[in-house]
């Protein structure tokens, strides 16, 4: 977010537009799919879930790891009997129920795309189901959700994204001003951007100069060069080829 200016909203600004998705869920199940390492999201799920009156369900295993994580450094705690087992929703209400699953960039492999192809062994979409997308769609990634949601559409799910309501996402990157409150309070002597684009690190590269850090030296770096940093400083000192590289493996006959 390097090229967006202003302030990212905050994580609090997403409970209300996931209160509305779940208000409009009321005709059978709630499925919310999310990054699986977003520990403030999932949070804001199972507290809109525990508000509407679901339990939850949780499918994918990344979803499991951040949740064990998170309840154990403390970041926060899930009420007890919020989360049910999978084996035991087979006999409850559908209305009372929210599956959070993994699949937000749809994976090929992930619940969610196993559940919009009708594949999953612990659940199944049904008519009047409702699916929260609580994501961004990254660049790349577009055919392929696409027809993730087509196929749970086709299975007469609804569909709630950012083209419902924009802030049923708010990014964990921070946008330009973030990004120069970080530089200015740091005031590094070198700065180098990494991840995104070169459009993106050329963008953050320029923070410094805005600042009037006269003083910060700024790398644009790709995939390749290597970065020497030694007591005297850093420099961009080689390249080395990355390429892909294949490997045919003849057995002799």
């Amino acid at each position: 977010n390097a090229h967006v200016k202003g302030h990212c909203p905050s994580e609090e600004s997403v409970i209300e537009p996931l209160k509305e998705a779940f208000a409009q869920g009321k005709d059978g199940a709630v499925i919310v799919t999310t990054f699986s390492s977003n520990f403030w999201r999932l949070k804001s799920i199972l507290d809109v879930c525990q508000a509407s009156g679901r339990k939850a369900m949780i499918l994918g295993g990344g979803l499991d790891t951040s949740i064990a994580i998170a309840t154990k450094l403390g970041i926060f705690d899930v009420p007890p009997g919020l989360i049910v087992d999978p084996g035991s929703v087979t006999s409850m209400d559908r209305r009372k129920l929210c599956v959070i699953a993994t699949g937000s960039q749809g994976e090929w492999r992930s619940a969610l795309m196993r559940l919009a192809k009708g594949e999953h062994r612990l659940f199944s979409i049904c008519p009047g189901d409702l699916v929260v997308f609580s994501s961004r769609t990254i660049p790349g990634n577009e055919r392929i959700i696409q027809y993730m949601m087509s196929l749970l559409e086709r299975r007469g799910a609804k569909i709630f994204s950012t083209r419902n309501n924009p802030l049923i996402h708010v990014s964990g990157h921070g946008f330009r001003e973030e990004l120069k409150g970080l530089i200015s309070a740091l005031r590094p002597k070198y700065f180098i951007p990494v991840h995104g684009t070169f459009s993106h690190m050329t963008s953050n590269s320029l923070i410094p100069n805005e600042l009037g850090l006269a003083n910060t030296r700024c790398f644009v770096i790709e995939n390749g060069d290597v970065i020497d940093a030694e007591t005297a400083g850093v420099t961009i000192s080689d390249r080395i080829d990355i390429d892909n590289l294949f490997v045919e493996d003849r057995k002799s006959t």
